[in-house]
């Protein structure tokens, strides 16, 4: 399931049963680049998948534009039941994110700050989105083969 949102695997590493640190896709804010990590924690219980994401580290940025930030995200996915004709498994999930930056002076004086990362924000959220949508139906079911095989 990490290797959707993750496929590079030079962006993940394990750090135990269910919990990753990962880095997240490189950003660009108004001329300085940074690789934002965290860490994500990935469970399975009663055919519930639940994803957390947490501890955001910001810590490549420069150092005169380190800022405080909080980054909490939440999710659940788990499989509606199918019908006895249906071939396809179909998914219900939600998910919620917050993110809370204290931008230094001067880049809170910059025009059009907030649309600015709000459009940071929905590009990081679209790619992974499209990332979830194209991936996650083959690598749940890769997953599936390999939970029955192991329990077989």
């Amino acid at each position: 399931i990490v290797q959707v949102p993750f496929p590079d695997a030079s962006r993940r590493r394990k750090l135990q049963e269910g919990v990753w640190a990962v880095t997240l896709l490189e950003q660009n804010f108004f001329g300085v680049e940074f690789s934002p990590r965290a860490t994500l924690r990935v469970s399975h219980s009663d055919g519930l998948l639940t994803i957390a994401v947490s501890e955001l580290d910001l810590s490549d940025l420069p150092a005169e534009i380190q800022v405080p930030a909080k980054l909490d995200v939440g999710g659940t996915m788990a499989a509606r039941k199918k019908t006895a004709a249906s071939k396809l498994a179909n998914f219900e999930g939600s998910v919620s994110m917050s993110l809370d930056v204290d931008v230094p002076f001067p880049y809170s004086t910059f025009p059009l700050l907030r649309e600015t990362i709000e459009a940071i924000l929905a590009g990081v959220i679209g790619r992974l989105e499209d990332s979830l949508r194209r991936n996650l139906p083959r690598d749940y079911a890769k997953w599936a083969r390999e939970k029955v095989n192991v329990n077989a």
